[in-house]
């Protein structure tokens, strides 16, 4: 049995009981561990079970955990209400206020032109057959 390159990579997971992030299609994240998967969907587990189906999934990587260091406090100047002026300089202008949008125009009624007008003559034709047609059948 042939297997590609995501199935051993799913295998690989698998067997070392790796935590996942398995993005979707529509962006939403999972995350977990993979418990069984087929050609079609994969199970994860965490905190509860999940089936994620294969052809919606946009990527699948290790979950990354964040580190969290503790640095040892350096001595340095008191702390001052008065913020420094580096800081302050290093911020850029306020961006002016936007400009208003421009109201849109009303629209002008179109002139319309008389409903003989618009009816080819073709129509008008017919129409005034069907009328006698009918005023003759009463």
């Amino acid at each position: 049995m042939e297997t590609n390159l995501l199935d051993r990579m799913l295998s690989s997971y698998m067997a070392e009981q790796s935590s996942v992030t398995v993005t979707l299609q529509n962006k939403i994240k999972v995350s977990g561990k993979i418990k069984a998967f087929d050609s079609y969907v994969i199970m994860m587990e965490k905190p509860k079970r999940e089936i994620l189906y294969r052809h919606a999934i946009a990527s699948i990587a290790l979950h990354q955990q964040e580190e969290v260091k503790h640095v040892p406090a350096a001595p340095g100047p008191a702390l001052t209400s008065k913020p420094s002026t580096a800081r302050t300089q290093a911020r850029p202008a306020k961006p002016a206020a936007p400009q208003p949008r421009p109201q849109p125009r009303p629209q002008q009624p179109a002139a319309t032109a008389a409903p003989e007008q618009n009816v080819s003559t073709s129509m008008k034709e017919g129409l005034l057959r069907w009328m006698q047609e009918q005023k003759a059948a009463k």
